[in-house]
């Protein structure tokens, strides 16, 4: 973030006021209220980068694997603390899972989290839209979706929202046209080739120029 959006203090105060609620986001839940993730199995990782690699989980068992060769064999391992043993070891884990030398069910572990609607998820923290200054999504397609159910709740205003863009931007284009609160938005422009739509506050993107 600029440094001059710290000045908006609702943004300011949530930055050191973090819950985190493990649960899967979604437009629609299965009548369960749950749903089965796929991670990948800690034991066999770097204690050092654990933090990460669980964000990995997916409801496609496919993706933690994919995340594994993006970050050990395409980004050998860019810009984290692994020494290059660790990254080796993570090589060598992703080349046996995909070579069939070693199970996946070795290598990936099921669990199920609860499924919860945005407007389920603020009741479950004792929150109200409003109380959301950030929304940052990356659902692998699903976005759009999640993010079109948090912008039909009434107050809903962040102070930045980011999410992953998909062959449409017609739900944020047209809530910020209509919303209240006067939005700018636009693609992320740091990192070429990734479709981030990003919408700020427009008073908020006054401070930057």
């Amino acid at each position: 973030i600029h440094s001059k959006l710290h000045q908006s203090s609702q943004l300011r105060s949530s930055l050191f006021s973090v819950q985190v609620v493990h649960a899967a986001i979604a437009a629609d839940c299965p009548a369960s209220g749950g749903l089965v993730m796929h991670g990948l199995n800690e034991s066999l990782l770097p204690a050092v980068y654990l933090p990460i690699i669980r964000a990995w989980a997916s409801t496609n068992h496919r993706h933690p694997l994919n995340a594994l060769y993006g970050f050990a064999v395409r980004e050998n391992c860019g810009g984290s603390r692994l020494s290059p043993s660790e990254c080796g070891k993570l090589k060598k884990l992703y080349t046996a899972a995909r070579s069939g030398n070693l199970d996946t069910r070795t290598i990936l572990h099921r669990f199920e989290v609860p499924c919860m609607s945005p407007k389920k998820l603020l009741e479950e923290i004792n929150a109200v839209p409003h109380h959301v200054a950030w929304l940052n999504v990356d659902a692998e397609g699903l976005a759009e979706e999640i993010v079109g159910e948090f912008l039909k709740l009434a107050g809903f205003a962040p102070q930045f929202l980011m999410y992953e863009q998909g062959p449409s931007s017609s739900p944020l284009t047209s809530w910020a046209a209509n919303s209240s609160h006067r939005y700018a938005i636009g693609l992320e422009c740091d990192n070429p080739g990734e479709d981030n739509m990003i919408a700020v506050p427009a008073k908020a993107l006054a401070l930057m120029r």
